[in-house]
């Protein structure tokens, strides 16, 4: 008989093994054998309920369970075999279909990768997102028209007076202006003053009106 902490860890082996063999089973085709997973998510949950009923516990720590291959974590749980079955012919035919959902999803189709546009978005809105401080350097009409909430606005003219003002040259800047033109210029201007290189931000401010950022309008004062 395993001791009170072995029996926990094989109650919590066994939810990890039906959460995998649940998984497996949702995947399956229509002209999978789908009795091979289902006999085994119904003998886990057997074992499961068992060792549950003399165990005395809260939470334990499981053994380590291969989502691939769990043959070993299935020994453990059925030191004594199968009752009416072989354990090593039923581990087989089990593996056998482990391997199969294995093939399938290596089939599939890879994810696409990432756009430019939708990396620079995922770096903006990340969690490293908060340490950026946005410079907007498009004229003070332009500003007051439509603007970021958290934006700063310094227009391209006076961003040599003001910028050293406003931020410290370690500041992770995102700049953009009206276009890609307008953007560099900043960029540009800001290393030039001893700033860090600025995130640039691909056409200008009308990119993260296509990105859907939340933009405010109307009247606003200027700095």
């Amino acid at each position: 008989m395993p001791s009170e902490a072995d029996r926990a860890r094989l109650i919590a082996t066994a939810d990890m093994l039906l959460d995998v063999l649940g998984e497996v089973r949702s995947r399956q085709p229509s002209t999978a054998d789908v009795r091979i997973v289902e006999s085994w998510m119904a003998r886990v949950a057997g074992a499961r309920e068992n060792l549950d009923a003399i165990t005395e516990w809260s939470a334990a720590e499981a053994y380590p369970v291969n989502a691939l291959h769990p043959a070993e974590s299935l020994r453990r749980l059925f030191p004594a075999g199968l009752d009416g079955a072989d354990l090593e012919t039923e581990l087989s035919r089990l593996e056998d279909e482990f391997a199969r959902d294995h093939r399938a999803r290596e089939r599939e189709s890879p994810v696409a990768p990432l756009t430019p546009d939708e990396l620079l978005a995922d770096v903006l809105l990340g969690h490293a997102g908060a340490r950026f401080r946005y410079l907007d350097v498009r004229s003070v009409d332009a500003w007051r028209r439509e603007h970021l909430r958290d934006a700063t606005n310094i227009p391209l003219e006076r961003l040599a007076e003001e910028a050293p003002r406003t931020f410290r040259k370690e500041t992770d800047l995102v700049v953009y202006g009206d276009d890609n033109a307008g953007t560099d210029a900043a960029a540009a201007e800001l290393q030039r003053l001893g700033f860090q290189p600025p995130t640039r931000i691909p056409g200008g401010f009308p990119w993260f009106k296509r990105r859907g950022w939340e933009i405010e309008t109307g009247p606003s004062e200027g700095p």
